[in-house]
This record gives C-alpha cells, structure tokens and sequence, in this order.
C-alpha cells in the first residue's frame, strides 16, 4: 500500500503531505477542496496521463515559484516513487530515484484502478465506450492488447483512405486488409478471454448486487483469417460509399444486465448502474489479483453517495476482501461515513 504521499504545486496543493497506516483511505471535504485532484495525482502512477487526461499546463500550480520542482511522491511498498514533468514537457517516472524507460515499465510493480462519477455514461452511450471501457480492462489484464487495438485503428484509417482514391492499389489494399485480418483475430482473442476471466471472478463476489450478467455482442464468427479477408473484400463498395468500416473489430459492443431484475444496464436507475459499474471494479482487480499475485491500488471519487448505508458497508466490505489499499472520497463527515463501518482500519484525510 501507499505508506505516504506528497504532492508539489499539484492543482491546489501547494504542498500537501500525508502518512497513511491503513488500506482504506478516505478523503473528506466540501465539494473544490481537492479531494479528486489528490486520486488524480496517485492515477499518475499509470501509463499515460491522468484519469482526467489532462495536460502538463492544466494540472501544474503557477502561483508559486517552487513549481518547478512539480511532482507527486509516493512509498509504496518500500519503495520511493516520484513523477512530473521536465523542460520538454514529457512525463517521466522515477523508481528510488532512477528513471524508468518507460512508463510502462511501472506496471511491473504498481497497477492502478479508478471508478468516476461520469464513468456510469457508458451504459447510457455509444457502442465506442462501452468498447473502450471494455478494452482499458482487457489492457490491464493483456499488455499487448493497447498495441493491437493501435495497430488495428492505423490499418483501418489506411484502408479507408486507400477506398477513397480514384485508382485503388489493389495490391496495397490486399495487405492492409491482411493485417487487419491479423490485429481483428488478436484483439478478438484478448476480449473474450478478458470475458471469460470477469465472469469467473463474478463468482466470487458475496453481495448479490453486485453480480451482473455479462457477454460481448456482435463478435466476428467464425473468427478465421480467410473469412476475415472475404468479409472486408465485399464490404469494399459499401465502405467507400459510405466512408466508414462497416465490418470488423470495431463493431463489438459490450452487453451488461442486472442479474436480479433480468434487466439491461440502460434502463437501470441511476444507483443500479452504479452498482454494475462497482462489480467491473471488482472483478478487474480480483482478475488483476489472480494473475499477478498483488491487487491494484483503486481509487473511487464519490461513488458511494448513491447508496444507502448498507449498501455502502457491502461495497467497503467486498473492496476490503481484496487485501488492497482503497480510496475514497466523500462529502460526509467521518461521524456520518463510519454508521455502519469499522473506523479502526482506516486512514481519514480531512481537507
């Protein structure tokens, strides 16, 4: 877990330092006190940007000369962590004091989760973010996954071009559509065994409502090269006429129901998908757990405010069982937030 973290000219924490001794933390305080700026900070110890995906300007404080020592510090698990920017603007990620190569290579000592208010849209959505919901979980279960789903997305956009000219190369287009044979079989694969692996770790989910029924819809079958090849070949017409891809990968949607109403994620209350959403949460980092011997750190920005306490204490009570470090924000006071929880086993930061 996260013994300590310390965050430099972050949005509007100048300079905040905290010692933590316990797996759940919760973060208190009126709404723009900060409480989300400081998981976004700890979500920079993932490849990429921050879970808002914001840039270098947006999240950096101007109002002190100090900002140029920017930067989140973190212990985890003995070890020093550190990240912010340099002169070129490009994030670097530092393990006791030396750089990383890359900030992949982050994962092979810390995995990070988080679940966000406006994450719940994804019932509600396109088909695309359900797919990308889908697909960020099968990349933190199957690294290569993000490098195929690239890969793929580069070869459809050059497909799609090459259909647009006056004189096709056809020779081109044949190998386009051969290596996006290639990355449709992969991506494919990489999904349904993520499937797979979430419905098995569903099982071992104690509270009933937070047990959905899952599958992958509009799948490629049968999935074989030749069949591949020939689907795209005939929808070359169609696809220059109508300036998209109307086969592939790309066409997958994700189709969640609630186990005990039999009831679709879209047409569930507010606090239901909710729920649906938390079991994702579980599942991943139960999956994640299971592969790799040690639980991701998961963060939750005021997920819980849609439950009642009961509810809440099962939600805490199924995270606990993870044996991860968990946190938390809320607009309760600690009073309130620990009715129906054990505060002993509990870090409470009050902004």
């Amino acid at each position: 877990m996260i013994k300590n973290i310390h965050l430099i000219c972050f949005r509007n924490h100048l300079n905040f330092k905290a010692e933590l001794d316990s797996e759940l933390v919760v973060i208190s305080g009126e709404n723009g006190a900060g409480k989300t700026n400081i998981l976004e900070a700890i979500s920079l110890f993932a490849p990429g940007r921050s879970f808002r995906n914001c840039k270098f300007d947006e999240i950096i404080n101007n109002q002190e000369v100090s900002c140029n020592e920017w930067g989140v510090h973190i212990t985890f698990r003995d070890m020093k962590f550190s990240t912010g920017y340099f002169p070129n603007f490009l994030r670097k990620i530092k393990k006791n004091g030396e750089h990383l190569k890359s900030q992949s290579d982050i994962l092979k000592d810390i995995k990070v989760l988080w679940l966000l208010p406006q994450m719940e849209n994804i019932f509600l959505g396109p088909a695309s973010s359900r797919r990308k919901f889908f697909d960020s979980i099968c990349y933190n279960l199957f690294p290569e996954h993000a490098k195929n789903i690239l890969r793929y997305e580069y070869y459809l956009k050059s497909r799609l071009k090459l259909l647009q000219t006056e004189c096709i190369d056809t020779d081109w287009l044949n190998s386009v559509e051969s290596n996006l044979a290639k990355f449709t079989i992969l991506i494919q694969e990489s999904r349904k065994s993520t499937l797979d692996i979430l419905k098995e770790q569903i099982k071992n989910i104690s509270s009933k409502f937070l047990r959905p029924d899952i599958e992958l819809v509009n799948l490629i079958e049968p999935l074989e090269n030749e069949f591949i090849l020939r689907s795209f070949n005939q929808c070359r017409i169609l696809d220059k006429k109508s300036g998209r891809s109307n086969f592939g990968a790309h066409k997958t949607d994700l189709l969640v129901i609630d186990h005990n109403k039999g009831q679709k994620a879209e047409l569930c209350s507010t606090g239901e998908q909710k729920a649906l959403l938390i079991s994702f949460f579980l599942t991943q980092a139960l999956a994640i757990k299971t592969i790799n011997g040690i639980a991701p750190i998961m963060l939750m920005d005021e997920i819980l405010a849609y439950f009642d306490p009961l509810k809440q204490a099962e939600v805490i009570n199924e995270l606990r069982n993870l044996s991860t470090q968990i946190w938390i924000t809320t607009t309760k006071s600690k009073e309130d937030f620990f009715k129906f929880l054990d505060n002993n086993r509990c870090s409470w930061l009050g902004l």
